[in-house]
């Protein structure tokens, strides 16, 4: 492999690195820095996982994936970094993205919980994450998913909804309680 120029005649910036193959990856020994995830950091690490997750998708560490067994193997490999995985789930997906993602496979239960759980874990962007928690109970085979849920695993699943539903700023409007209360229903949360 070989170092780029500032700007060559594809305006390729100095800190990436061409392998032989012609992909793009950030030059050895540099990793993007690691989120402060202490409670009182939480919207600095927000925003410093929005960051990193902008620097990844720059060097193509982070690609949408397209499939359910892609997202699947990303969301394995982010396991140790939750902001990165919320930032796939909102940032980089979106609701729409997402839901098509599971069209043909429902999440499985253990997925969905995870899910919920990284999209309710911080106050920023609740909106877009109640989204996709909406839209994502929207899939086809959802209501499978929602069978092998216990009485626990559906009580966290309703506290993530309302802690998304509180900390959104639609949380007064009409349309957005009828969808808060369709997604209650169609996960199984009465």
């Amino acid at each position: 492999s070989f170092e780029q120029g500032v700007e060559d005649k594809n305006n390729t910036p100095k800190s990436q690195v061409a392998t032989d193959k012609g992909k793009l990856e950030a030059p050895a020994g540099s990793e993007a820095p690691k989120a402060d995830l202490s409670p009182s950091g939480e919207q600095s690490s927000a925003r410093t996982a929005v960051s990193i997750a902008h620097a990844k998708l720059l060097t193509g560490q982070l690609k949408a994936p397209k499939t359910h067994f892609e997202f699947e193997r990303q969301w394995r490999e982010l396991r140790a970094e939750p902001g990165l995985r919320r930032t796939l789930l909102v940032k980089v997906l979106g609701p729409r993205r997402t839901a098509n993602i599971f069209s043909r496979t429902a999440p499985t239960a253990d997925l969905l919980l995870e899910m919920a759980a990284c999209l309710a874990s911080s106050g920023e962007d609740a909106e877009e994450a109640l989204s996709v928690l909406i839209e994502l109970s929207a899939v086809q085979g959802m209501d499978m998913t929602v069978m092998f849920l216990g009485r626990t695993e559906k009580a966290a699943l309703a506290s993530h909804l309302e802690s998304l539903a509180k900390a959104s700023a639609s949380a007064n409007e009409v349309s957005f309680v009828a969808s808060v209360a369709t997604a209650r229903r169609r996960l199984g949360i009465v």
